[in-house]
Protein backbone atom coordinates (compact mmCIF):
# COMPACT_ATOMS: atom_id res chain seq x y z
CA UNK A 1 0.00 0.00 0.00
CA UNK A 2 1.44 3.45 -0.79
CA UNK A 3 0.51 6.86 0.92
CA UNK A 4 -1.09 9.53 -0.95
CA UNK A 5 -0.19 8.40 -4.46
CA UNK A 6 -3.59 7.97 -6.01
CA UNK A 7 -5.95 10.30 -7.21
CA UNK A 8 -8.38 10.99 -4.37
CA UNK A 9 -11.21 12.12 -6.51
CA UNK A 10 -13.23 11.43 -9.55
CA UNK A 11 -13.39 14.63 -11.49
CA UNK A 12 -15.82 13.11 -13.61
CA UNK A 13 -17.67 10.68 -10.66
CA UNK A 14 -21.31 9.78 -11.73
CA UNK A 15 -24.32 11.91 -10.49
CA UNK A 16 -27.67 11.09 -10.08
CA UNK A 17 -29.57 12.45 -12.65
CA UNK A 18 -31.73 14.73 -10.01
CA UNK A 19 -28.49 17.01 -9.26
CA UNK A 20 -27.69 17.17 -12.95
CA UNK A 21 -27.23 20.50 -13.67
CA UNK A 22 -29.38 21.15 -10.80
CA UNK A 23 -28.95 22.15 -6.92
CA UNK A 24 -29.02 19.68 -3.62
CA UNK A 25 -32.71 21.43 -2.67
CA UNK A 26 -35.66 19.99 -1.36
CA UNK A 27 -36.95 18.76 -4.56
CA UNK A 28 -33.26 17.05 -4.89
CA UNK A 29 -33.82 15.61 -1.48
CA UNK A 30 -37.12 14.11 -2.12
CA UNK A 31 -36.01 12.15 -5.04
CA UNK A 32 -33.12 10.91 -3.12
CA UNK A 33 -35.12 10.14 0.00
CA UNK A 34 -37.55 7.53 -2.41
CA UNK A 35 -34.75 6.11 -4.45
CA UNK A 36 -32.04 5.78 -1.75
CA UNK A 37 -32.61 1.83 -0.29
CA UNK A 38 -30.34 3.50 2.81
CA UNK A 39 -29.76 6.72 3.89
CA UNK A 40 -27.13 7.22 6.71
CA UNK A 41 -25.21 9.65 8.48
CA UNK A 42 -21.55 8.27 8.22
CA UNK A 43 -17.78 9.73 9.59
CA UNK A 44 -15.25 8.89 7.27
CA UNK A 45 -12.67 6.94 8.80
CA UNK A 46 -9.87 6.29 6.72
CA UNK A 47 -8.10 6.82 2.85
CA UNK A 48 -6.52 3.92 1.56
CA UNK A 49 -4.40 4.18 -1.32
CA UNK A 50 -4.17 0.80 -3.22
CA UNK A 51 -2.07 -0.65 -6.09
CA UNK A 52 -2.47 -4.39 -7.60
CA UNK A 53 -0.14 -4.99 -10.58
CA UNK A 54 -1.17 -5.09 -13.96
CA UNK A 55 0.04 -7.43 -16.64
CA UNK A 56 3.21 -8.82 -16.66
CA UNK A 57 3.93 -7.77 -13.30
CA UNK A 58 3.38 -4.19 -14.20
CA UNK A 59 2.12 -1.51 -11.45
CA UNK A 60 -1.36 -0.91 -12.03
CA UNK A 61 -3.07 2.47 -11.44
CA UNK A 62 -3.29 3.36 -7.91
CA UNK A 63 -6.97 3.39 -6.69
CA UNK A 64 -8.46 4.78 -3.57
CA UNK A 65 -10.67 3.26 -1.47
CA UNK A 66 -12.38 5.32 2.15
CA UNK A 67 -13.67 3.61 4.70
CA UNK A 68 -16.65 4.83 6.21
CA UNK A 69 -17.95 4.29 9.96
CA UNK A 70 -22.07 4.91 10.00
CA UNK A 71 -23.47 5.63 13.02
CA UNK A 72 -27.36 6.17 12.05
CA UNK A 73 -29.70 5.95 9.56
CA UNK A 74 -33.16 5.92 7.88
CA UNK A 75 -34.73 3.17 5.53
CA UNK A 76 -32.88 -0.18 5.13
CA UNK A 77 -30.60 -0.50 8.50
CA UNK A 78 -26.77 -1.64 6.77
CA UNK A 79 -23.59 -2.75 8.30
CA UNK A 80 -21.63 -0.43 10.56
CA UNK A 81 -18.43 -0.27 8.09
CA UNK A 82 -19.07 1.33 4.73
CA UNK A 83 -16.40 1.09 1.59
CA UNK A 84 -16.46 3.42 -1.59
CA UNK A 85 -14.22 3.50 -4.60
CA UNK A 86 -12.73 6.95 -5.54
CA UNK A 87 -14.17 6.56 -8.64
CA UNK A 88 -17.74 7.75 -6.55
CA UNK A 89 -16.28 10.67 -5.01
CA UNK A 90 -16.76 13.78 -6.71
CA UNK A 91 -13.65 16.47 -6.12
CA UNK A 92 -15.46 19.17 -4.34
CA UNK A 93 -16.18 16.82 -1.99
CA UNK A 94 -13.49 17.55 0.87
CA UNK A 95 -12.97 14.24 2.37
CA UNK A 96 -11.13 14.46 5.84
CA UNK A 97 -10.89 11.61 8.34
CA UNK A 98 -13.26 12.73 11.30
CA UNK A 99 -15.43 14.36 8.79
CA UNK A 100 -19.31 13.56 8.70
CA UNK A 101 -21.34 12.97 5.97
CA UNK A 102 -25.07 12.81 5.09
CA UNK A 103 -25.29 9.71 2.34
CA UNK A 104 -27.68 8.37 -0.06
CA UNK A 105 -26.87 4.94 -0.92
CA UNK A 106 -28.21 2.47 -3.05
CA UNK A 107 -26.42 -0.73 -1.84
CA UNK A 108 -22.84 0.29 -1.29
CA UNK A 109 -23.38 2.36 -4.31
CA UNK A 110 -23.55 6.05 -3.01
CA UNK A 111 -26.63 8.39 -4.85
CA UNK A 112 -25.24 11.53 -3.26
CA UNK A 113 -23.01 12.21 -0.32
CA UNK A 114 -23.34 15.85 1.17
CA UNK A 115 -21.09 17.49 4.16
CA UNK A 116 -23.53 16.58 7.26
CA UNK A 117 -22.44 19.86 8.46
CA UNK A 118 -24.34 21.55 5.59
CA UNK A 119 -27.47 19.01 6.22
CA UNK A 120 -29.47 21.15 8.78
CA UNK A 121 -32.65 21.33 6.20
CA UNK A 122 -32.28 17.81 4.88
CA UNK A 123 -31.85 16.17 8.08
CA UNK A 124 -35.13 18.18 9.42
CA UNK A 125 -36.95 16.48 5.97
CA UNK A 126 -35.98 13.35 6.91
CA UNK A 127 -37.35 13.00 10.55
CA UNK A 128 -36.65 10.90 13.94
CA UNK A 129 -33.26 8.32 13.03
CA UNK A 130 -34.97 4.67 12.16
CA UNK A 131 -31.87 3.09 13.17
CA UNK A 132 -28.31 3.54 15.07
CA UNK A 133 -25.44 2.06 16.09
CA UNK A 134 -24.66 1.61 19.97
CA UNK A 135 -20.84 2.46 21.09
CA UNK A 136 -20.96 -1.41 21.16
CA UNK A 137 -21.52 -1.59 17.59
CA UNK A 138 -25.15 -2.94 18.34
CA UNK A 139 -27.66 -2.23 15.87
CA UNK A 140 -30.81 -0.59 17.15
CA UNK A 141 -33.99 -0.02 15.65
CA UNK A 142 -36.36 1.83 18.11
CA UNK A 143 -39.70 1.21 16.26
CA UNK A 144 -38.91 -2.76 17.62
CA UNK A 145 -37.93 -1.98 20.98
CA UNK A 146 -41.10 -2.27 23.41
CA UNK A 147 -42.61 0.49 25.17
CA UNK A 148 -41.84 -0.64 28.40
CA UNK A 149 -42.16 2.45 31.40
CA UNK A 150 -38.63 3.52 32.70
CA UNK A 151 -39.90 1.99 36.16
CA UNK A 152 -40.17 -1.53 35.13
CA UNK A 153 -37.36 -1.30 33.12
CA UNK A 154 -35.56 -0.16 36.72
CA UNK A 155 -36.98 -3.06 39.16
CA UNK A 156 -37.45 -6.29 35.99
CA UNK A 157 -40.71 -7.12 35.27
CA UNK A 158 -42.02 -9.63 37.46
Amino acid sequence: MAANTAAACNPEAPVHPVLDDQPYDSLARKVLTTQAGTIVIARLLTRMDLSFEGDAGAPGSPQPVYQFDIREGWKQPRPRRLTIDGYWIPCDLKLEPGAWFLMFLEGDRPLYIHPADDSDEGLDELGDIEWFYTRGGELVRPDLVEDVPQSERASGSE
